[in-house]
């Protein structure tokens, strides 16, 4: 027997240290019916989203393959909609299905969805026009096949659908640039009718492919367009009805091109009055070019550039993000962070044919996948959040990790309670939601919006009544999300002008900017934020000119 001796008085050995409890929490949202490759808000909350068109071929079973869209919504089942094409409409003039994989969508102010483009055959050269109201869908034939295109709601709301290839799958390297599609063309939801396609941006667009696909298309509160394209941003100015010319060029990101396959995320931060600075954050995307394989590491960079400042925009240097991402999927929150989360650390996007054996850690079997399979590897599972105030990122370990992988062809959206549902992942077979309750309610009291318009014109003043224990400090606007393949159509957010703040009475007075440029037609989601920065759960706003 060992004798262990210790001077007098010694004090006891110090305890085990506790590490930090990780913020916010994850919990399971239940079945999503389909796979959730695209996620689409609508103004009474609920999620729609569709999936490929394999869904059953993708699960192993019979039934009807094409029936892929599904409304979810927090505490309800998950409901499967639109039978036979389901999303993917059928081909105008024909009972054959169309499709709506691979495309790029915009919402409207009317609630619609606006589906340009698509994965297979004729299905490519179309739009789907989807009424919610109606559940219905419009086919309308386009100039050009579009694959993977960028969209985005003009300041007189029209919509812009920008590149895209003509082709399948050909928008990697060593594909044939004959299927480039270098232009783009303006459809008008009021007279349903396309402009035709234009060549302003095939200058752009031609030097970036392949890598080249869903670019990153905002609008300034000038005006003007930026479209991020490779590693490349190039701006365009209204020149016509029906056309948008060069008006500028700045720097190239210094990184290697992050759009598809090498997916990184472009997200512009929230605006403040008086509305004339916009700023985007890119983030993550392969750390280097040509990256064809497994070990590619992904990229744990991250920039910033003013669009707004013509010839003094730089790109700033705001990593490194607390973890590499590639194929990640960025969310603007409730209290003006920005979410970046699913992905992988290594690979790119897109399917590869070599088997894999997928594990979980929430009880879900392995589940091996024969073909259509990842092309990452490390997947991640914690999010990181960058703060747009203080220019930083949470620590790695300092954020909840999430239950699942979410890989190609994933989704993630802020829902109106202000958690993020994270959806889709086909290359697990995942039809399931997993929930996100971010750490900012954990500061206090959550405030509660009472009321509020359900539509507006742009310069109004408004009133909305709430209750909070805290006082109410702040408002944001936050675009109702449209997303799939790490792209968030139409992203956007401001924080309000308060003309009033009564809390006596509990009520705030808050005005909305006049400039569409500033906030282009659509459905915007209204939070009031405390002194804490504590966010209630938000209203769905309709915002346009005849509202």
């Amino acid at each position: 027997m060992a004798l262990v001796l210790r001077p007098p008085h010694a004090p006891p050995p110090p305890p085990t240290a506790l590490l930090p409890k990780p913020a916010g929490s994850w919990a399971q949202g239940g079945s999503t019916n389909v796979v959730f490759i695209y996620a689409s808000l609508l103004k009474d909350g609920r999620v729609l989203g569709w999936s490929n068109g394999y869904d059953a071929e993708q699960f192993g079973g019979a039934g009807d393959v094409w029936g892929t869209a599904a409304y979810w919504a927090p505490g309800n089942s998950s409901k499967r909609v639109l039978p036979g094409c389901g999303m993917h409409g059928r081909l105008p003039g024909s009972d054959k299905c169309a499709s709506s994989f691979c495309s790029g969508t915009v919402s409207t102010a009317t609630n619609e969805l606006l589906i340009f483009g698509g994965h297979r055959g004729d299905g490519l050269g179309t739009l789907k026009r989807y009424n919610h109201a109606k559940r219905s869908i419009e086919t309308v034939a386009m100039q050009s096949h579009r694959w993977y295109p960028g969209a985005v709601t003009l300041p007189d709301g029209r919509a812009m659908v920008v590149g895209g290839v003509t082709a399948t799958s050909a928008a990697i390297y060593g594909a044939n640039p004959r299927y480039n599609n270098p232009t783009y063309n303006i459809y008008d939801p009021d007279t349903r009718t396309f402009g035709g396609d234009q060549q302003d941006m095939s200058e752009q667009l031609l030097h970036t492919f392949p890598v080249s696909s869903y670019p990153v298309v905002t609008v300034l509160p000038t005006g003007k367009l930026a479209v991020l394209s490779g590693n490349t941003t190039y701006l365009y100015k209204k020149c016509g009805h029906w056309r948008y010319c060069k008006d500028g060029r700045l720097p190239d990101r210094p990184h290697p091109p992050w759009s598809s396959p090498q997916t990184g995320t472009g997200l512009p931060l929230p605006m403040y009055p008086p509305y004339n600075k916009l700023e985007l954050l890119a983030a993550g995307g392969t750390s280097v070019d040509y990256a064809r394989t497994y070990s590619t590491s992904a990229s744990d960079k991250a920039h910033l550039i003013e669009l707004t400042a013509g010839k003094n925009a730089a790109w700033r240097d705001v990593g490194p993000m607390p973890f590499p991402r590639v194929m990640g999927d960025g969310v603007i929150m409730c209290d003006g962070t920005i979410m970046l989360t699913n992905g992988a650390q290594a690979g790119l996007a897109g399917w590869c044919q070599r088997a894999y054996n997928y594990t979980f850690t929430d009880g879900r079997p392995p589940f091996q996948c024969k073909s259509f399979c990842t092309c990452g590897r490390r997947f991640n599972y914690e999010p990181s959040l960058f703060d747009p105030v203080t220019r930083t990122w949470s620590k790695a370990g300092s954020v909840a990790p999430m239950k699942r992988p979410r890989l190609y062809h994933s989704s993630a959206i802020l829902l109106p309670s202000c958690q993020v549902m994270t959806g889709g992942s086909d290359v697990t077979a995942d039809n399931t939601a997993e929930i996100f309750t971010p750490p900012y309610f954990d500061k206090g009291p959550q405030p509660k919006i009472r009321g509020c318009p359900d539509s507006l014109r742009h310069g109004a003043q408004f009133w909305v009544s709430y209750m909070s224990e805290d006082p109410v400090t702040k408002a944001l606007l936050i675009r109702a999300g449209t997303f799939t393949h790490s792209t968030l159509f139409d992203a956007r957010s401001l924080w309000l002008r308060i003309a009033g703040n009564d809390r006596a009475r509990g009520r705030i007075k808050l005005k909305l900017p006049i400039s569409r440029a500033v906030m282009p037609p659509g459905m915007y989601m209204l939070t009031l934020n405390t002194a804490k920065g504590v966010p209630s759960a938000a209203r769905i706003i309709s915002i346009c000119a005849r509202c």
